[in-house]
């Protein structure tokens, strides 16, 4: 008959293993567990990584596309400016200068509306060389107001500074007072100043809101205000040129006519 003693300690002794075998199980499922855990950190990790660099590279091909539009709106222009300035050398009539800036090279520039106004001394008003984009009783209330404020413009041709909307306000005229006068939602103001005769100033302006002026387009303008400067320069010159020489010629007629009297006599 077994021994009930040594069938107890039997016993004992499996609960024993089985105790250990489970503690053992335990240990090495806890510690797949914690591989596991730490695999899934580290995968977590590398696809953080990589959502991150996915988005640093979505974010850099989007500044590379927009660097990419901007040069190619900036050559662009460039090039619209390089047709005028070689438009302005075709002429040396005053009018004909403005009538040179097409309605086409100003939306070309991204603009819809410029004007361009020259300083009368004589009349005591500006007078309109340039008008794109604006109907004719747009014009005419235009022109009133900004020769009512004539000192205030004169001040800006004088100071010689190209102003824009991209300031929240210019003195001595606000942006606001100009966005309304004017009827745009962005603007540059840049001074025609030749050396000799009569200034004035070249206006361009956006009529859309998603079309803001950028520091480029105020260079643009203010080559072009000063191509334009530089082209009624020539122009007067050549007509000062041309009536002294219509003078020369006049006198020499005249003295050439009293030596032919005198040698008659």
């Amino acid at each position: 008959m077994p021994n009930p003693n040594a069938i107890l300690y039997l016993s004992i002794a499996i609960t024993l293993v089985a105790i250990i075998v489970l503690a053992l199980i335990n240990i090495f499922k806890a510690e797949r567990m914690r591989q596991m855990q730490l695999t899934i950190d580290h995968l977590k990790n590398s696809l953080d990584q990589m959502d991150e660099q996915a988005k640093l590279i979505v974010r850099t091909d989007l500044e590379l596309n927009k660097i990419q539009e901007e040069l190619d709106k900036k050559i662009s222009e460039l090039y619209t400016l390089q047709e005028l300035s070689h438009a302005f050398t075709t002429t040396l009539d005053e009018r004909e200068i403005f009538n040179q800036i097409k309605t086409e090279y100003i939306e070309e520039l991204g603009m819809q509306k410029a004007l361009g106004l020259i300083w009368q001394e004589k009349e005591q008003k500006f007078l309109l060389y340039l008008a794109l984009g604006y109907l004719q009783k747009d014009l005419d209330r235009v022109t009133v107001e900004v020769d009512s404020n004539a000192e205030t413009y004169l001040k800006l041709i004088k100071e010689g500074k190209t102003i824009s909307s991209r300031s929240a306000e210019t003195e001595p005229i606000s942006g606001q007072e100009i966005k309304r006068l004017f009827e745009v939602k962005a603007f540059c103001l840049s001074p025609i100043v030749p050396k000799e005769g009569a200034h004035g100033f070249l206006f361009v302006g956006t009529t859309s809101d998603e079309v803001p002026i950028t520091e480029g387009d105020e260079e643009l303008i203010t080559i072009l205000a000063h191509s334009i400067g530089q082209a009624l320069e020539n122009a007067r010159l050549f007509e000062a040129t041309w009536r002294a020489q219509q003078e020369l010629e006049r006198r020499v007629e005249q003295r050439t006519r009293e030596l032919t009297e005198v040698v008659e006599e």
